[in-house]
């Protein structure tokens, strides 16, 4: 399909559809259900312009940042962790860190969201970790 990209990952591949046109993101949408009906070892998860099929294990965004914390001994009382993000994937990382860290949508469209403050752009988050660093300097 005309302007899909594929992507290999290390434990996934996504289908990306940014540069496809609208009348053909339901062929490329068939093609990989089609994958995924063939190969029920896979799940697939809709992300911004992307599908991407993972192994169909309980493991998300959420669980991957909460076994960081564990990992690095970081589940202190005195550790806040901030989370950015701009994708629907992002979503259960910033439910995971609703009551002991920060969740930052990244989005110029308001949006329901788990994440605590929003900021428009990539711009506004520059911005944002430099302000941040000032306290850390």
């Amino acid at each position: 399909i005309s302007g899909a990209q594929l992507e290999r990952k290390r434990f996934s591949i996504a289908a990306h559809y940014r540069n496809v046109t609208e009348n053909d993101v339901p062929a490329l949408t068939q093609a990989v259900e089609a994958v995924a009906a063939r190969h029920r070892e896979l799940r697939r998860i809709d992300g911004k312009k992307v599908f991407e099929l993972l192994p169909a294990i309980e493991w998300d965004k959420g669980k991957a940042v909460m076994w960081l914390l564990e990992a690095l001994a970081l589940e202190r009382e005195n550790v806040r962790p901030i989370y950015i993000g701009d994708d629907s994937t992002d979503e259960d990382a910033f439910r995971a860190l609703k009551e002991r860290g920060v969740g930052i949508l990244v989005s110029e469209q308001p949006q329901p969201t788990a994440a605590i403050y929003s900021l428009k752009n990539p711009a506004e988050v520059e911005g944002f970790l430099r302000q941040l660093s000032v306290f850390f300097v």
